[in-house]
């Protein structure tokens, strides 16, 4: 077997002379060199990964999915042997992946899975048909004759290498079987047309019904049932108004009689709550502000006590209280003892009160004799820190030496207050609205009609969801956008450019006339050696060109943020459409053009007969692209598995960057996948296998075994690895479709000037309706299927809100079994409880007593984003001080003495008494809501609201809250749930409902009943609701 594919990869090595401004065929063994290359690091990858995957250690690098919070094992995470995992997860379907972890994961499987069926499909049919044609026809299995008479080109001998129009004056010698030969390629040209078509249609079909299905299982959501609202009037910047104008939409003709009646009766957009969003103004620059003072205090405790803090040995630390350190940080010396609990000793002297760490030399540390007594003194008692210092520092240049840790400390305090003071203040209300509709059906027709009379004023569209909203670029002004766009194309443009210089300069590697001009010496040895030859010449460019490719999305990411799209997944879709047009343009056709001067040269000559040349070039490339594709497929996917790019950073990290408890547990945070970088490499491949199928059949194995290979490792690290906080609503297919139509297009477009050099005018012709009915073909396709894949249909949607259309949900579910527990973090994401998500790795550097820091906006937790698209900057979860905990204590074996358990019972006893006699002082029912808050001015709010709760009256769901109708319904639990996990607690609910109350919100908005028939529609400036000042 090996042979027979050497004899179809080099079937013309004796060719030894390549004629001026040519690109060469690779001369000596380069197929064997490339695949053995690949072969050696796809196999190597692929070992090393099932090795390392099995061990516990690592499993934070291979499995960091499984860590998370609340994750659920399915059946296809049980299997631990060397190779068991591979069978288990090719045979878990993709709708058990879309339940598991998203539309988008699933529609990315699809999709590859499409591509996969399709080269097999043609690498079947190519080799039973095609290949034997070539072969009888020219001795060959490519579609195009070996050189003659010295020449690498594929066209006969008749024509002349030095004639500049060589297309024009040539007269075709056409041997016995070159008809069947030429009828072969137009066949196979309709085929493989065909076939993609086919194979496009089929992935819609099962596009369609993943969208839909998921949508109407999340129906009850919030981002199911929100729309976001751009460029608002200015007499509509308010809840009151907002919510009057949906609530007042009335689609027929009502009777007088019944105008008095409730508007919800005559109204059709029921609306649940309204978020007008605020022009945050210094609270980024105070977050940054806290943020920065918050690490820098955590870093100099990290370095003090050590990281965990040492309970053993010479450097043991004693007597160190975590929890009243950091009370005694977040409150002032003073306050942290008078919370600290009454009637107790205040002595000036003692510097122990507050539980502050003093110096001392390891001779005068005193261990107490009782371990209950130590136990239960620790405020009195003395936090040693033997043969250390407390660090010391000047806060100016001449200002005397303080003690660095209460200097941080107060610089933190004074940021807090500075953030917590500013935010309740008032902020003024901008053009960008977020409305909830009590149903899925009310949002889907919000959002797809027009409502206003001025084409620049009033746009609707569905919202993102609150963890995929880009909160920098939210707010910004329709001019800024615009500039931002123009500015981003012609950075493009420049990119582009410089980008091709280096690929112009490894193109040159391909021309050997170049290399004997360039450098003789090298064409000397490369002569010499035909294997280095082949290395350098063939390997060497396909290593260079996927290094290039993978450095360009770096740049690319940033330009589609600064274009200033509102959301994280409209920015990685914006990266998809640049990084696939840089791809096509640098790897396909910059690549080619510039690999011969004579190319050039002719094309600038004469610019209408671009096609022909490119048509006479595209063919010397082929062998290039095959090691293209052969690398990319047998050795970069399997190379995805060990996540170098995850973890040689990582590495880089926890050695110099990593030192706090916050460090730790933000590194080991699952990665995300960038869908503007996975679907652009895979569409490259589709564009390549497809445009040399017929050309060189031996690309189209290679293209099978890539999307085979991606199927696999993706669908892996989906189930595995990557944990995408938001999804995009599948809408990177659409994406993809156009793309791939564009990639059949310039397959049937080469073909074409194929043929027109060949000078066969009848098969010319007859490419022309294939063009014709591709194009209505793609575009019809397209204007079928895209309306359902950016809207929910209206009949289901209606019929899941009353509670009655479940059944196609049930029929997800059917064949797929999938508890609701191993749906929990696909179904977290669209809870609005605000919980975090996060890895709980074991690791002694860290306990997770918070979440990581949020990657939608800084200096706020990761606690799921606000419920209700409040801002994070006003509505986000503070992070605290983070202090290292204690280290734990190596197993001795000995059994607790039961006075030491009766102690710390006691302790835990006494903490309890204390923080609620705190408690009780300061006005706050543990468990539940503010009674009220201190009347100091930027004081810290109470402990006792944990990071995860939000007071009542900063809730932006109260922004508009109507009477009990308001409330949207609940599904149908017996629908949409397993029999076997009916029982499980409410707090899995995805629609957990507030509770009811005319509780006034921050913005003085909160409209307490349904407007009435004297609301004038649509609100003009002259009735509309008052909005607020900028405070």
């Amino acid at each position: 077997m090996d042979s027979y594919i050497q004899m179809l990869a080099d079937s013309d090595q004796d060719n030894p002379g390549l004629p001026p401004g040519q690109l060469g065929k690779y001369q000596g063994p380069w197929f064997s060199t490339q695949l053995t290359l690949s072969l050696t690091v796809g196999v190597a990858s692929f070992l090393v990964f099932c090795w390392l995957r099995r061990y516990e250690r690592f499993k934070v690098l291979y499995k960091p999915r499984t860590l998370l919070k609340g994750f659920s094992p399915h059946e296809v995470h049980d299997h631990e042997s060397f190779f068991g995992w591979i069978l288990p997860t090719l045979k878990t379907s993709e709708f058990v992946v879309l339940q598991l972890v998203g539309l988008d994961a699933a529609v990315l499987l699809s999709f590859l899975r499409t591509g996969f069926h399709f080269f097999l499909t043609c690498s079947v049919l190519a080799f039973a048909v095609l290949v034997p044609i070539n072969y009888r026809d020219h001795g060959t299995s490519e579609g195009v004759p070996p050189p003659m008479n010295g020449t690498s080109s594929f066209l006969p001998s008749a024509i002349s290498s030095t004639a500049p129009l060589v297309v024009s004056t040539f007269k075709p010698h056409l041997k016995h079987g070159s008809t069947i030969y030429l009828f072969s390629h137009l066949a196979f040209t309709y085929i493989f047309t065909i076939l993609a078509l086919v194979f496009l249609n089929r992935n819609w079909k099962r596009y369609i019904p993943l969208r839909q299905l998921f949508s109407l299982e999340l129906a009850q959501s919030i981002p199911a049932r929100t729309v976001m609202v751009t460029s608002l009037p200015p007499h509509l910047r308010s809840e009151r108004s907002l919510a009057e104008y949906f609530e007042n939409i009335r689609l027929g003709e009502v009777d007088s009689s019944n105008r008095d009646r409730d508007a919800r009766d005559s109204g059709c957009l029921a609306v649940e709550s309204v978020v007008v969003t605020r022009a945050i103004g210094s609270m980024r620059e105070l977050l940054e502000r806290r943020t920065s003072a918050l690490a820098t205090l955590e870093k100099a405790w990290t370095k003090y006590l050590g990281n965990p803090v040492p309970v053993e040995g010479k450097k043991a630390v004693s007597g160190y209280d975590r929890e009243a350190e950091v009370e005694t940080i977040l409150r002032g010396p003073a306050e942290a003892t008078d919370a600290g609990g009454e009637g107790e000793e205040q002595t000036g002297s003692d510097p122990s009160r507050n539980g502050r760490l003093i110096d001392v030399d390891d001779d005068e540390q005193e261990q107490p004799e009782d371990l209950e007594a130590q136990l239960l003194s620790r405020v009195k008692s003395v936090i040693s820190t033997p043969g250390r210092k407390r660090p010391t520092l000047r806060p100016h240049c001449f200002a005397k030496k303080v003690d660095a840790l209460d200097y941080y400390a107060e610089q933190f305090r004074k940021a807090d207050e500075a953030v917590r003071k500013r935010r309740k203040g008032k902020f003024r209300p901008t053009g960008v609205a977020f409305v909830t509709f009590q149903t899925i059906a009310s949002a889907q027709v919000a959002a797809q009609v027009v409502h206003y009379p001025s084409a620049t004023e009033f746009h609707t569209e569905l919202a993102p969801e609150p963890r995929d909203i880009h909160w920098f670029n939210l707010n910004l002004s329709a001019s800024s956008v615009f500039i931002r766009q123009v500015l981003v194309i012609l950075t493009l443009l420049v990119l582009l450019s410089v980008w091709s210089v280096p690929v112009a300069a490894l193109a040159t590697l391909l021309s050997w006339e170049t290399i004997q001009d360039v450098a003789p010496r090298l064409a000397d040895l490369l002569g010499r050696s035909p294997r280095l030859r082949g290395f350098v010449q063939t390997t060497l460019p396909s290593l260079a060109m996927v290094a290039f490719n993978n450095v360009l999305p770096m740049f690319l990411e940033a330009l589609s943020i600064f274009r200033g799209l509102p959301a994280r997944s409209w920015i990685e879709l914006s990266q998809l459409k640049k990084y696939h047009i840089s791809l096509l343009f640098t790897t396909l056709f910059v690549f080619i053009t510039t690999s011969t001067y004579t190319l050039l040269r002719d094309i600038s000559e004469s610019p209408a007969k671009v096609l022909d040349k490119l048509a006479t070039t595209l063919p010397d490339s082929r062998n290039f692209f095959v090691s293209y594709v052969m690398l990319a497929g047998l050795a970069i996917m399997p190379l995805q598995l060990l996540e170098l790019a995850t973890v040689i950073p990582r590495l880089f990290y926890q050695m110099f960057l990593t030192s706090t408890p916050r460090d730790h547990a933000e590194l080991n945070a699952p990665t995300s996948l960038n869908l503007g970088v996975v679907y652009p490499q895979a569409l490259l491949i589709w564009t390549i296998g497809l445009t040399y199928s017929i050309i060189t059949p031996l690309i189209l194995p290679f293209a099978t075994l890539y999307f085979g290979l991606a199927y696999l490792t993706y669908k892996y690290r989906f189930l595995f690895v990557f944990y995408r906080p938001y999804e995009s609503r599948g809408q990177a297919w659409p994406l993809a479709y156009n793309r791939v139509a564009l990639g059949l297009l310039i397959f049937q477009v080469f073909m074409l000037g194929f043929f027109t050099v060949r000078k066969a005018f009848l098969l010319v012709v007859l490419m022309v309706p294939l063009l014709a009915s591709t194009v209505y073909t793609i575009w019809r396709l397209y204007r079928t299927y895209v309306p359902l894949s950016r809207f929910v249909n209206l009949s289901q949607a209606c019929e899941v809100a009353n509670g009655t259309g479940a059944d196609d949900i049930v029929k997800l579910r059917k064949g797929h079994p999938v508890t609701r527990s191993q749906t929990h973090l696909n179904r977290g994401r669209y809870g609005h409880k605000g919980e975090g998500v996060y890895a709980v790795a074991k690791n002694p550097h860290t306990d997770y007593s918070q979440p990581p820091l949020s990657e939608m906006y800084p200096g706020v937790l990761n606690t799921g984003g606000p419920a209700r698209y409040g801002h994070p900057a006003l509505f986000g979860a503070l992070p605290e001080p983070w202090l290292p905990a204690l280290a734990e204590p190596k197993e001795t074996g000995a059994e607790v003495p039961q006075a030491v358990k009766d102690a710390l019972l006691v302790v835990d006893l006494r903490r309890g008494w204390r923080n609620l006699k705190r408690a009780a002082k300061q006005g706050i029912v543990l468990g539940g809501e503010n009674e009220g808050e201190s009347s100091e001015g930027g004081r810290r709010r109470p402990r006792a609201t944990s990071w995860g709760s939000m007071p009542s009256e900063e809730d932006p769901s109260r922004a508009w809250r109507g009477s009990e109708s308001s409330a949207a319904p609940r599904p149908r639990r017996e629908d949409l749930l397993s029999d076997e996990e009916d029982d499980l607690d409410e707090e899995d609910d995805l629609d957990e409902e507030d509770e009811h109350g005319n509780i006034p919100s921050r913005y003085s908005s909160f409209f307490p009943h349904r407007p009435g028939h004297n609301i004038h529609f649509p609100p003009t400036p002259g009735n509309a609701s008052e909005t607020e000042d900028e405070g």
